[in-house]
């Protein structure tokens, strides 16, 4: 491979790497808030924290 072909190699795994961070911090961010949504004085927070933590 020559030094162009890596270079957009790299810049696509990049970009790549950028949108899947994006939307799995989406998806958590979404999800958090309709799990605390649907128990509002917050008893199973911690339980939705340390699952988050487990997967992040």
């Amino acid at each position: 491979m020559t030094p162009s072909e890596n270079n957009k190699r790299i810049a696509k795994n990049t970009l790549f790497l950028y949108f899947r961070s994006i939307l799995t911090l989406g998806v958590g961010l979404y999800t958090s808030r309709e799990v605390l949504a649907q128990n509002e004085n917050g008893q199973h927070y911690f339980l939705v924290q340390c699952a988050f933590s487990l997967l992040a």
